[in-house]
């Protein structure tokens, strides 16, 4: 707001010989200018000089007005009138006339009131991004566990036939179709990964099925023979049972139909279930084991980036609202990858044959160090008693402790 004008100062008198008029005391404004002196009085006709005047005091000063606070400035106070002219002296020339009272300071004018603060409403946050569509697996993968407690024979020397389970020990996930015996035959694989078939298979000659001694196994994959999967053995004691024992890691497709083939060159060898031991579980004719190890990840879709707030309305002279902060970012989905295989495979030195008696003898063994999952541990090979009727049994040990299914 601007300050009040001055106030003009008033006329001054006329000395005797035409005082000088009072300097206007108009108030001066925010800076208010100063009132002019009167206008100096006309000197007399000349005449006989007479004494000197005495020359008037001087005016007093006017107490300067008080400072305002800083504002705008005020408008300039108007001057003040010029005083009148005296009238002509006659001879002697008068006494000066008094100096004209300083005119009065004008008010400082008021300080300008400061605009409001801006007071923009803060920006409302963005929302948060969707979540990404988690990537397939997770901590569980499909597994499965299937035995055939009978014997299992073969009718034509030298041709393929499918190795068959009829019992489901346990299992998920893993899906298995039975043949026209109403005997499982077939595994269906369930998810895209990498996983492990492990068998055991107990064979034994009967004997007198003519000079042939062997036996082998193989994988086939959707109707077609696997290369390089094959295990062989030849039979050399028709007393003995004998034990093959294999493990095949591989990455499957969902849906791939996975099947385990045998053959004999003489049909008195057999696949044989047996108890040698009173008490003990009976030992299966065949066994395999289904463990996915891994998955093929799918990577989830990236979360949608959050709305960016909006921008708070800005106050007159005030200051600007804060923008809105920008939303978070949707979490990204798990990236593609294959997950960790958490297995070792140790293959340990030949082993040898354990001493008569009741206790065994280490053949092979390993240190394992886990990386915080289960633990998968094979071990496989050829066993053969060296005398005829003789047998052995094997079982896994973890330090001191037997774990698994003793052979």
């Amino acid at each position: 707001i601007d300050g009040a004008s001055g106030i003009d100062g008033t006329n001054g008198v006329d000395g005797a010989t035409g005082l000088t008029g009072a300097t206007g005391a108009g108030l001066d404004g925010a800076s208010g200018v100063q009132g002019e002196p009167g206008a100096t009085g006309i000197d007399g006709a000349s005449g006989i000089d007479g004494a000197t005047g005495i020359q008037g005091a001087s005016g007093i000063n006017g107490a300067s007005g008080i400072q305002g606070a800083s504002g705008s400035i005020g408008l300039q106070g108007a001057s003040g009138s010029t005083g009148l002219t005296g009238a002509t002296g006659i001879g002697i020339q008068g006494a000066s006339g008094s100096t004209g009272l300083t005119g009065v300071t004008g008010a400082s004018g008021s300080t300008g009131t400061q605009g409001a603060s801006g007071i923009g409403a803060t920006g409302i946050g963005g929302a948060s991004g969707a979540t990404g569509t988690p990537g397939v697996g997770g901590i569980v993968s499909n597994w499965g566990n299937f035995i055939s407690i009978v014997n299992q024979a073969h009718t034509i020397e030298n041709t393929a036939k499918a190795i068959e389970f009829e019992t489901i020990r346990n299992y998920y996930g893993v899906t298995v179709i039975q043949d026209d015996n109403g005997k499982y035959t077939k595994f269906i694989i369930p998810a895209t990964g990498v996983y492990e078939f492990t068998f055991t298979l107990q064979a034994q000659d009967l004997g007198g099925g003519g000079a042939g001694k062997a036996i082998q196994m193989w994988k086939r994959v959707n109707g077609t023979d696997t290369a390089q999967t094959g295990r062989f053995l030849e039979i050399t004691n028709s007393a003995v049972t004998n034990l093959i024992a294999t493990s095949y890691i591989n990455s499957y497709n969902a849906g791939d139909v996975i099947q385990w083939m045998w053959a004999v060159d003489n049909i008195k060898i057999e696949l044989i279930a047996n108890e040698k031991l009173n008490n003990f579980p009976i030992s299966p004719s065949t066994k395999v084991t289904v463990t996915q190890l891994a998955y093929q990840g799918i990577q989830g879709a990236s979360g949608s980036t959050g709305l960016i707030g909006n921008q708070g309305a800005s106050g007159s002279t005030g200051i600007q609202g804060a923008s809105g902060s920008t939303g978070l970012t949707g979490a990204t989905g798990p990236a593609v990858s294959l997950g960790a295989i958490n297995w070792v495979q140790s293959f340990g030195a030949s082993g040898f044959s354990g001493a008569t008696g009741a206790t065994g003898a280490v053949f092979t063994s390993a240190s394992i160090i886990g990386l915080g999952g289960p633990i998968e541990v094979t071990v496989y090979g050829d066993a053969n008693p060296l005398t005829a009727g003789g047998w052995g049994k094997l079982q896994i040990y973890r330090d001191t402790t037997p774990i698994g299914t003793p052979i």
